[in-house]
């Protein structure tokens, strides 16, 4: 890594305007902040999962051509 001066600051603006943008639309709607916490949790659950199964899929794949061959 060149230079982690950079990806600090960057790691420490994304934190601080994530916080900001939460704690605003919280404060301004804190049902619709809930309801989209809990869609993006669903989705990201639904994506790690199919994930996982594909790779799974592919890997057993793969072992069982190993193993034919």
């Amino acid at each position: 890594m060149k230079n982690p001066f950079f990806l600090i600051l960057m790691m420490i603006s994304c934190t601080l305007s994530n916080a900001y943008f939460t704690h605003y639309s919280q404060e301004r709607e804190r049902k619709r902040g809930l309801i989209s916490g809990i869609i993006l949790t669903v989705a990201g659950l639904g994506y790690s999962t199919f994930q996982t199964m594909f790779i799974i899929r592919k890997v057993t794949k793969e072992i069982y051509k190993a193993k034919n061959t």
